[in-house]
């Protein structure tokens, strides 16, 4: 046993020295981007207006005129105020053109091109994928299973007999030396780790999650497909009221447009008590034809393993407990710092003892 824990104690340690500055960046972004969506719309200053839905319409018209080649993908709520929208608009051959900010009334806020990006989207990207797309993410995710590799052989090394419960208290202020370092970096670690595990696992899923979806395989509805028929649609502002009928108390989350071969619309809400703090999955389906409702998805009836999925974003992000639980997820980013910054100590004090 002696052996197999001195095996176990001295990988936890190269784990910790090699990863170390990744997983310390990897932390750092999430802690600063957990208020993002709040943090970029504080920086844009202009009055906000309650969502007119009319407005907007005239505004996306004029985004996309008659002739230019651009189409409205979608639009998206910005996550920090309940009256600004993110307008993507693109190529007719599905290249990123630029993203449009526009508040309640339809007014441009500001406008982004794919090359334009400020220090949060930033931020955002590098936690994502470290901003390398696709093996970026691969590579954040093998990180994340480390981590959590090495948190769970933490909590083992760590965990107390029935007599060692003070060694999880904070040193007594007569120790120095190694022994304070170690009791500290004990103590914090053991009351941090199963946050830390958690919020590890819940990336990594994230990072996979449509490999997840196949593995869980969730019950799910196929999209529904219609046909034009005719010349001149319902617009935009009728489409989404069609879908905020069916729940008047919601917030709009974001709108597919419809395409060339499908003139479905699809409209997303956010309802009460839904986990995610914006960007609800409540979903409604409507005719570009005649503006009636083709189906109608309430989050509250999602299968359990679909409700997990939907889960995994805003438990890994705090949303899913409100103000309290982003705080928390700031307070672990703060404990995976402060463990390396311990960790680092521990062992450069170590190292000059030898």
């Amino acid at each position: 046993m002696g052996i197999a824990r001195s095996g176990l104690l001295r990988l936890h340690r190269w784990l910790s020295l090699s990863a170390m500055l990744f997983w310390a960046l990897q932390a750092a972004s999430g802690v600063l981007i957990v208020f993002h969506w709040e943090l970029e719309d504080a920086l844009i200053r202009a009055p906000h207006h309650q969502t007119d839905l009319a407005a907007i319409e005239t505004r996306l018209s004029e985004l996309v005129p008659p002739g230019s080649g651009l189409i409205i993908e979608s639009m998206w709520t910005s996550g920090g105020a309940s009256d600004r929208y993110d307008v993507y608009v693109e190529t007719s051959d599905g290249e990123a053109e630029r993203t449009i900010r526009i508040d309640g009334a339809g007014n441009v806020l500001r406008t982004l091109t794919p090359a334009e990006s400020g220090v949060l989207d930033t931020l955002v990207g590098f936690h994502h994928n470290l901003l390398a797309g696709e093996v970026g993410s691969w590579i954040v995710s093998l990180s994340g299973l480390l981590l959590a590799g090495n948190i769970g052989i933490a909590l083992f090394l760590a965990w107390p007999g029935r007599q060692r419960l003070h060694a999880l208290r904070p040193p007594p202020k007569a120790m120095r030396g190694i022994p304070k370092a170690y009791g500290w970096h004990r103590a914090i670690g053991f009351w941090g780790a199963l946050p830390a595990l958690a919020l590890s696992l819940a990336g990594v899923l994230l990072v996979f999650q449509d490999s997840a979806e196949r593995w869980l395989a969730p019950t799910s509805t196929a999209t529904p497909t219609e046909p034009w028929t005719i010349t001149s649609p319902p617009g935009f502002g009728k489409v989404v009221e069609a879908a905020m009928a069916l729940y008047p108390d919601a917030r709009l989350a974001d709108v597919s447009f419809p395409i060339a071969d499908s003139a479905v619309w699809r409209v997303r809400l956010r309802t009460d008590g839904e986990a995610r703090r914006a960007y609800g999955r409540t979903t409604v389906f409507v005719s570009g034809n005649n503006g009636q409702v083709l189906a109608n998805l309430p989050a509250s009836d999602a299968a359990p393993s679909r409700a997990f999925l939907d889960g995994l974003f805003p438990f890994h992000t705090g949303e899913i407990a409100g103000l309290p639980g982003r705080l928390a997820v700031v307070a672990t980013g703060a404990w995976l710092l402060t463990m390396a910054l311990l960790g680092l100590v521990l062992w450069k004090m170590r190292r000059r003892t030898r």
